[in-house]
């Protein structure tokens, strides 16, 4: 079943055969730990920070990439708090707020290729408990999180393309019966749902912003 889709600005919400959205919002709110990523996930892609990413991976950038990651330049400025609340997508901040209030032990992680500053402003603008940046192989930022909470048995995982896609597997197959693992595709357009994940939302987080609890 699928809601209605709002003036198509993307507010819907529709689960993957056999899940309901009861359940896949029982398990978002539930979940000790959620996995995002933030490019085309919870805002617009930003393509400096990628590419900084990316020339690191290289081992091409120098002083320059440390740098940008410390926030010297017109970096630290950029990319700030305000920044990142001015271009998350519609619903979001109010969707992790929310959930913040319904389950405040939850950890958040935020994974992602782009640049630690990048994600930093995320992080504030959100809440979000810590963060993995430019991790440009997304299964062994998996491995990582379980690391890090080896008692979490609840996992919720956000995402909107392959290498996200490559990650909730990653987590399904470390994990048995003993634990609960679902997965949300944020989709850029109804035509654009991917049904390996459990339910697919659009680009606005109102349709399960407004099925929480609260």
């Amino acid at each position: 079943m699928m809601l209605a889709l709002n003036n198509g600005n993307g507010r819907w919400i529709e689960p993957t055969d056999p899940n309901t959205i009861e359940e896949i919002v029982e398990s978002v709110v539930k979940a000790d730990v959620i996995i995002s990523d933030i490019d085309g996930t919870v805002a617009p892609n930003n393509k400096i920070g990628i590419l900084y990413s990316e020339i690191a991976r290289r081992k091409l950038a120098g002083h320059s990439l440390r740098w940008f990651d410390k926030g010297v330049g017109f970096s630290k400025f950029w990319y700030t708090k305000e920044y990142a609340k001015g271009k998350a997508f519609p619903g979001v901040l109010d969707f992790y707020q929310d959930l913040s209030k319904l389950n405040p032990d939850q950890k958040k992680i935020m994974v992602s290729r782009n640049a630690r500053i990048v994600l930093n402003a995320y992080q504030q603008a959100l809440c979000f408990t810590d963060i993995l940046p430019r991790e440009f192989d997304k299964k062994e930022a998996v491995d990582k999180i379980i690391d890090m909470y080896p008692n979490a048995r609840n996992f919720v995982v956000f995402g909107n393309d392959s290498s996200d896609q490559e990650m909730l597997d990653h987590l399904r197959a470390k994990k048995d019966e003993r634990y609960s693992v679902k997965g949300i595709y944020v989709a850029s357009s109804r035509p654009a749902i991917n049904k390996g994940f459990d339910a697919n939302i659009g680009r606005h987080y109102g349709a399960l912003r407004d099925k929480l609890p609260i």
